[in-house]
């Protein structure tokens, strides 16, 4: 009756062009603990825009950071780039989960825009389902005919060779998932816990040297994600500050113009978002920040990871995306 809950543990796994990053938490409490954080920086051209081109010097990285972390064997949570997927929502007949599974891939081999030959999908229902009504389609919970759902497709080559990396290092990958979902499963866990409130409508955008991702929520479930290739620093510039101070600029025009996208383009009702949550490297962050605010009309503020990870004074901002994968192990 009076048993504490059980310490859980789990490590996450983050690789994006030029570098690993890999995280170990326990869970005690709704409160996570970073027990190792530690990264390695890769040679240009061992991974580019998200494909494996040696996978063993990928493995002997990798290997050598589950040593240094004292996590060899263990299982790992891991993403893959955002920008090599996709996402869609469909409308299909209501069925058990091989039944939809089956009618989600003939629907995706229709596709004539699929940017890959082989791929691998998961779909999340929205909602329950439902049978469209006479008036303009209103939906009533009679018997089930349709379901709505999110479906997120990518390419089979790239999971199956961060996969395999992985394995080649002797650990054993449990999961794949785009890093954006990673972030909002931190937020939830908040939100859930009583930690942090959300708002029925936000955006997470999460800046790396070699990527950066903008995703919006709807009711806690994705219903936009754009991805853009991000500019690595070009230590031979001579005008460096202007340059990170330009490209800093362009991005939050960037940004606010995908936001404006999603308002006139994407949303049924053409609601803004009026929550924006920065995560991702601190310094690149913080200059994006700064532009944001000059344009963006809603609430930005930093992803609260100080909420959740205790020794705030020492919280790890930089490896957001690796801790919301250890997530997925520990708050289940």
């Amino acid at each position: 009756m009076f048993m504490r809950q059980r310490r859980k543990q789990a490590c996450g796994l983050y690789m994006t062009d030029t570098k690993i990053k890999l995280v170990k938490v326990r869970l005690h409490d709704h409160a996570l603990t970073v027990l190792h954080s530690s990264e390695v920086l890769l040679e240009e051209g061992l991974v580019s825009k998200g494909s494996v081109y040696d996978s063993g010097e990928l493995a002997v990285q990798i290997e050598r950071l589950a040593q240094n972390a004292g996590i060899k064997g263990e299982q790992v949570y891991l993403s893959v780039p955002a920008g090599k997927s996709m996402m869609h929502r469909l409308t299909l007949p209501a069925a058990g989960r091989e039944d939809m599974r089956k009618q989600i891939d003939v629907e995706i081999h229709s596709w004539q825009f699929l940017p890959f030959k082989e791929f691998l999908f998961d779909y999340v229902p929205l909602g329950s389902s439902y049978v469209a009504g006479a008036d303009e389609g209103r939906r009533t919970q009679r018997k089930a005919r349709e379901q709505d759902l999110l479906v997120f497709v990518t390419s089979r080559e790239i999971v199956e060779q961060h996969v395999q990396a992985v394995k080649l290092a002797g650990l054993q990958p449990v999961s794949v998932e785009l890093a954006p979902l990673a972030l909002q499963r931190m937020l939830y866990s908040m939100d859930q816990w009583g930690l942090h409130g959300l708002t029925s409508l936000y955006a997470i955008l999460h800046i790396d040297v070699d990527e950066v991702n903008l995703s919006i929520f709807e009711q806690g479930a994705p219903v936009f994600m754009h991805a853009l290739h991000g500019n690595a620093a070009q230590p031979g510039l001579e005008m460096e500050k202007y340059y990170q101070n330009h490209s800093a600029q362009m991005l939050a025009a960037e940004i606010v113009r995908m936001l404006n996208h999603y308002v006139y383009a994407v949303s049924e009702n053409q609601v803004a978002v009026s929550r924006l949550y920065l995560a991702g490297d601190v310094r690149k962050v913080q200059t994006v920040a700064e532009y944001l605010e000059k344009s963006f009309k809603g609430d930005i503020q930093a992803l609260p990871l100080q909420l959740l990870v205790q020794e705030a004074d020492d919280t790890p901002y930089d490896y957001t995306i690796p801790i919301g994968l250890a997530m997925k192990g520990v708050s289940r």
